[in-house]
């Protein structure tokens, strides 16, 4: 199974292991279209989630036990802070480790996202996906501390590179965190909050790499509700363009969302011409300000600008909508 890269155990004590490599036939549209539809029932009901990150390799083969000393602040320092060269061999693993393919995957944030107890195993080395958090927050916290005043220190080009391999440990604690707090889904007000963290994930992640762009929006469909992803406007197709895949599920998130939060991400290539409408984010290209994430769904949850007025939103054509608002005054 070194084709596998990431597995869900269903039922630990049968034995019953699910592997998305081997179960679903990748080359089959029609199958991939209704399996993209289950994998969020597959990884929360999944007693642990299991992701495969390869072999021992000699240049990282110590990484995991090092990220275990980093539990700690004063482990965390020992790592970092020092410079000497077995300080600087450590750091050299943790890179080599965080540039092993398995971080850059779009596929891989609903498997992090989703599972009750995710545990990261390279070789015969495990380590629970919570204690990594810690480890990242531990380094942000000692970093945070010791880079005042250090500003053109060896200290602080090193811990600036340091804290750039932990990005993707970032994302993904992001996209958890989202993830555990959505409410349940049979209330509206959860299903309208579920959405709009959906948008702010697919977001954020929208630089990883996927085998073809309509997953950059299908793979994440796991991390919505179940009544979302069945309503007919959200059928994941293989036989849409990338285009039309991404401006029918933006059309419908906000139409169940309730909130055009899309235009948050409305980034555009200066250089390249437009293709898509302007309401609709290119989930191509690399997100901004993903640091205000969190804040972006509160806000819009929070914020009532439109006085408890109806939601207006229709679909006049495949790339026409109309919206309906108030007239307030005009910021000059």
């Amino acid at each position: 199974m070194g084709c596998t890269e990431s597995s869900a155990s269903q039922d630990q004590s049968a034995g019953s292991l699910w592997i998305d490599a081997i179960c679903i036939n990748q080359t089959d549209l029609a199958e991939r279209s209704e399996q993209v539809k289950l994998m969020g029932a597959i990884y929360r009901k999944a007693s642990s989630v299991r992701v495969w990150l390869g072999p021992d390799d000699d240049g990282d083969k110590d990484a995991i036990p090092i990220l275990k000393t980093m539990l700690s602040v004063t482990g965390a320092k020992d790592i970092t802070l020092g410079l000497d060269t077995g300080s600087r061999d450590r750091i050299s693993q943790l890179q080599r480790f965080f540039a092993r393919s398995w971080w850059e995957r779009l596929l891989v944030v609903q498997e992090v996202a989703l599972g009750q107890k995710v545990v990261l195993q390279q070789g015969t080395n495990e380590l629970e996906y919570d204690d990594l958090l810690t480890a990242y927050h531990t380094s942000v916290k000692v970093f945070g501390e010791n880079l005042r005043g250090l500003q053109q220190s060896l200290y602080s080009s090193s811990g600036q590179r340091f804290m750039e391999i932990f990005e993707s440990v970032k994302t993904l604690g992001q996209a958890r965190q989202l993830c555990n707090t959505n409410q349940a889904e049979d209330n509206q007000g959860g299903i309208r909050q579920s959405a709009m963290k959906w948008m702010t994930i697919a977001n954020l992640v929208r630089n990883r790499k996927a085998s073809v762009d309509r997953d950059r929006l299908y793979s994440l469909y796991g991390l919505l509700p179940t009544s979302v992803v069945q309503s007919p406007g959200m059928e994941p197709s293989y036989s849409v363009t990338a285009e039309e895949a991404f401006v029918d599920v933006t059309y419908n998130i906000m139409e169940v969302s309730k909130s055009l939060m899309a235009f948050n991400f409305l980034e555009r290539d200066p250089n390249k011409p437009a293709i898509l409408p302007s309401w609709t984010p290119d989930f191509r290209l690399s997100p901004e300000n993903t640091h205000e994430s969190n804040l972006r769904v509160a806000r819009e949850t929070l914020f009532n600008a439109s006085n408890n007025a109806p939601f207006y939103l229709r679909r006049l054509s495949s790339n026409t909508i109309l919206l309906k608002g108030f007239f307030i005054d005009v910021i000059q």
